[in-house]
């Protein structure tokens, strides 16, 4: 793997994490077809998860310093607000819950893990706790993704 592959799966990685219109799965497994050896498979699938991260932490950290909710009366600004405070209350009781829901969300992708950055962003829930847990999941996921479709590809078909 070179230098600039490297590079550009580290750079779709954190695009597909802020930009949901760029499928990370899709790409992880566009290059999981691609890649030759199984250790430009792991390498490749491990960039492409830390960049993912990557861009997730930067929405994290953008939500939490910059961004606030919309304090209108609309329906969405609504459901958002009961959502945050929901999350917000499960975060003070104890982090172990609000972190079992970040694993499930990084690994599987239920509930989407866009719309709980946003949220656990909005609380008191730790960066360095944030950044590990989707770290995790995300080469959890990745990394299935890409030794299956990697399997998958080199069945004797005939």
């Amino acid at each position: 793997m070179s230098l600039w592959e490297a590079l550009g799966l580290l750079g779709q990685g954190a695009l597909s994490a802020v930009w949901p219109v760029a499928n990370a799965e899709l790409l992880v497994s566009a290059w999981s077809v691609r890649a030759d050896t199984a250790w430009a498979l792991m390498t490749g699938t491990a960039l492409f998860a830390v960049g993912h991260t990557a861009g997730k932490c930067a929405l994290f950290a953008v939500v939490r310093h910059e961004l606030r909710l919309p304090r209108g009366g609309g329906r969405l600004a609504e459901q958002l607000r009961k959502a945050e405070e929901s999350l917000d209350r499960t975060v003070e009781r104890g982090p172990w819950l609000a972190s079992l829901l970040l694993l499930a969300s990084a690994s599987i992708g239920l509930p989407p893990l866009l719309l709980l950055t946003v949220l656990m962003a909005r609380t008191s829930y730790s960066f360095l706790g944030f950044t590990v847990i989707c770290l995790v999941g995300r080469l959890v996921r990745f990394g299935f993704l890409a030794w299956g479709v990697d399997y998958v590809g080199h069945l004797p078909w005939g």
